[in-house]
């Protein structure tokens, strides 16, 4: 019996061994490797990567090309409560507001150093997009007149944002590309329509 128990065990130890050690990489993934946490020049091709087991190793895996999308801005279930200016209401120039919701898409650049980069940071990209994009939308809304926003806005906005927010975002080394910006809502708020 306790030599049954020493097998089981020894064969659990080679499964568990092997099983960190294994990473499959496929063709839309490109591989950063850490060891202890820093990041190894080893890059892997596609494939199966045999790796140190037991976290020794670990391997984040990337996807280049798929583009990634964010919404930033007003949400309909925001504009119901009247003692707090939803996230996504902004003051134009002559003093009114307007409730505006962008959508951001991006990817990771195909670069060894901007997949380490984006790797590194993946878990806060959301959240940096989201704040950059809002500081942009208020910066072009606060600089115009409530009729040019809503008269040019969904029209302006876009090519605004798209330019201007990856030049705002690459002294941070993200290793992103923005690939298209687009305005899903731009009106007044519900409280001041009939005005």
């Amino acid at each position: 019996m306790v030599r049954f128990v020493i097998y089981l065990l020894g064969l659990l130890f080679v499964v568990w061994t092997a099983a960190t050690s294994l990473t499959q990489v496929q063709s839309d993934e490109r591989a950063v490797i850490r060891r202890f946490g820093r990041v190894l020049d080893e890059k892997p091709e596609q494939g199966l990567h045999i790796g140190l087991p037991w976290g020794i190793d670990r391997v984040d895996l990337v996807k280049v090309g798929k583009v990634r999308s964010i919404t930033v801005g007003f949400t309909e279930s925001q504009d119901k409560d009247d003692e707090v200016v939803p996230a996504g209401q902004m003051l134009t120039g002559d003093h009114n507001l307007v409730n505006v919701q962008a959508s951001i898409n991006f990817k990771v650049r195909d670069r060894e150093a901007d997949m380490e980069r984006f790797m590194l940071q993946q878990d806060n990209i959301d959240a940096f997009v989201a704040r950059v994009a809002e500081s942009l939308l208020a910066e072009w809304i606060g600089g115009r007149k409530v009729d040019d926003v809503l008269r040019t806005g969904k029209s302006e906005l876009p090519p605004f944002l798209q330019e201007h927010l990856q030049d705002r975002l690459d002294p941070y080394d993200l290793g992103i590309e923005i690939e298209h910006a687009s305005i899903i809502k731009l009106d007044p708020p519900d409280q001041v329509k009939a005005d």
